[in-house]
């Protein structure tokens, strides 16, 4: 059995977020996954309006390697509608995103060696929005292309649905999901590609 587990604490100015999950090695069906733990904590600081700088603290396990460290991160809106981000992954690797917002679409670019995306969400009607996504790397074989239709619910039970189509490798496939609120602040998530 695998588990997520959350801890956010906010302050005016400061925020605190603790997060810890596991998934052990026969988590996925397929059986072909390897076991993974990963717990960290990060504390930011809202330094200006469009200025936030944090560090964060991570140990990450898997069945191949392991990482342990303490870096800085950051969060800079230079211009209305424009947000950039620098922050690692699990293994101490920037991961650099840039979201922009236009009338009511949004596109996010994001490079983290030696992969980069590109999304761009369209929201429609009151609930529904589409996303168009594409994913690149060196090799050209893992390019992968998708298009979601997404259904956001209520905020208080947090029901949401997912359905699209993924092309990867000059191959069709489908995904879907769904997610919702079961406790207060606990959410379960079910997902198929």
């Amino acid at each position: 059995i695998g588990y997520v587990a959350d801890l956010d604490v906010i302050f005016p100015r400061w925020r605190i977020l603790a997060k810890s999950f596991q998934i052990p090695s026969d988590f996925h069906l397929s059986g072909e996954s390897e076991a993974q733990w990963d717990d960290s904590v990060e504390v930011n600081c809202n330094v200006t309006k469009n200025l936030t700088l944090g560090l964060l603290a991570r140990h990450y396990k898997a069945d191949d390697h392991h990482s342990e460290y303490v870096l800085p991160f950051g969060t800079w809106s230079p211009i209305p509608k424009l947000t950039l981000y620098a922050r690692p992954d699990h293994e101490g690797n920037y991961r650099l995103q840039g979201d922009y917002s236009f009338t009511s679409a949004r596109l996010s670019v994001m490079f983290e060696d030696p992969t980069w995306s590109m999304n761009l969400s369209y929201p429609f009607k009151e609930r529904y929005s589409l996303s168009l996504s594409s994913v690149f790397t060196d090799n050209d074989d893992d390019t992968r292309y998708s298009a979601t239709l997404n259904y956001s619910g209520d905020w208080i039970t947090g029901t949401r649905f997912r359905a699209g189509v993924i092309v990867n490798d000059d191959k069709l496939g489908y995904l879907i999901g769904a997610a919702r609120y079961i406790l207060p602040g606990v959410r379960a998530n079910i997902e198929y590609q």
